[in-house]
């Protein structure tokens, strides 16, 4: 359903179903209604966006029903607010208010808000409170592949070139259902991963998440494998792709694989795809906190390090406030500030 909310600033909330129909182009794979509708079905809540002057404008987000209030959340990974460098402030001012005034309309009481650094921003200065600040992710720039090769750290070649000895090779394709399918090298290896790093439940995706993306990204969902010298699977990933740029997306390798370079190979054939088709920028993504392993690793290929914010914005203080108070009762707590001095947004879903 699509709720025209203003006359004179025409912001429309819009459901997958009519953001489809209208026709709207999404500037970055983050705020498509495809990968929005794959996150709803693996229980991110309500995927609708907020769109502004003909798509010049974007805010794709989750809408998720708790049992003390409604919040809006951007889709997992690097969303945010989308706005044309064409408009003026008056209109970045003006959309903003009324998708805010649309959400309260909706019953919402608050956004957590993940600012992407890949697509322009509306914002001049923080909207709301800074609840991630400056958390850098790694943008590798390709004009070839031998410039690619060239800008790596000595480590990352080192790695790679141990695994071509060792007879590991890696391939970069369309994905397709065989490869999402329970059981699959893909779904064992990251899975895998998953469990042995312990990760959060969100991180388990369900049959329909996949079935979902593939469907909305059919040619531009890629799968990279590596397989060792006996022809075993033992490193595998899925990429994104948006016009010229690629993501990387989920990935998982066994233990020895990635002490053998599987997985600097497979980055590397991805890098190699990527200028081989015109591909221009690979996002890599960044580590879990700043500066970690993970985060160095995928330094390693080279490119810089842009950085993104994320922000709560309260839409309805005296709602807001109240859920936070009904929630520490839930939480059979004798004082709500234990939820306010913690640093979680919205304060009304925190555990302690």
């Amino acid at each position: 359903m699509t709720v025209s909310i203003c006359s004179k600033t025409p912001v429309q909330l819009h459901s997958a179903r009519s953001y489809l129909e209208a026709g709207v182009e999404p500037p970055d794979v983050y705020l498509s209604a495809g990968y929005g509708q794959a996150e709803s079905l693996n229980g991110a809540g309500t995927w609708v966006s907020a769109v502004a002057f003909d798509g010049m404008w974007q805010m794709p987000l989750h809408l998720r029903t708790s049992s003390v209030g409604i919040d809006a959340i951007s889709p997992y990974g690097y969303a945010g607010v989308f706005a044309d460098q064409s408009l003026s402030s008056s209109q970045l001012d003006a959309a903003w208010q009324e998708a805010k005034r649309a959400l309260r309309d909706r019953g919402v009481l608050s956004i957590f808000l993940r600012q992407s650094p890949l697509t322009p921003s509306p914002f001049a200065s923080a909207p709301g409170e800074i609840i991630v600040a400056d958390h850098e992710t790694i943008l590798l720039n390709i004009d070839s592949a031998d410039g690619a090769w060239h800008g790596m750290e000595g480590r990352s070649r080192t790695s790679i070139r141990k695994a071509d000895r060792d007879g590991y090779s890696s391939s970069v394709r369309p994905a397709s259902h065989m490869d999402l399918r329970p059981g699959s090298a893909f779904r064992e290896l990251y899975e895998g991963a998953m469990r042995e790093r312990e990760a959060a439940e969100r991180y388990f995706f369900t049959d329909s998440y996949y079935e979902e993306l593939l469907r909305a990204l059919g040619d531009n969902l890629l799968i990279g494998v590596t397989v060792d010298p006996e022809g075993n699977s033992v490193a595998a990933a899925l990429f994104m792709r948006h016009g010229s740029r690629l993501h990387y997306h989920l990935s998982g390798s066994t233990f020895s694989a990635g002490r053998a370079g599987a997985t600097n190979q497979l980055i590397w054939k991805a890098i190699d795809w990527a200028a081989l088709v015109g591909v221009e920028t690979l996002h890599l993504g960044g580590g879990i906190a700043p500066r970690d392993s993970l985060f160095k690793f995928k330094r390693s290929f080279g490119g810089e390090a842009i950085k993104y914010t994320a922000y709560g914005v309260v839409l309805d203080e005296l709602a807001y406030q109240a859920a936070v108070e009904a929630r520490a009762d839930e939480l059979e707590l004798d004082d709500s500030s234990v939820l306010h001095d913690q640093k979680y947004f919205p304060r009304f879903r925190a555990n302690v």
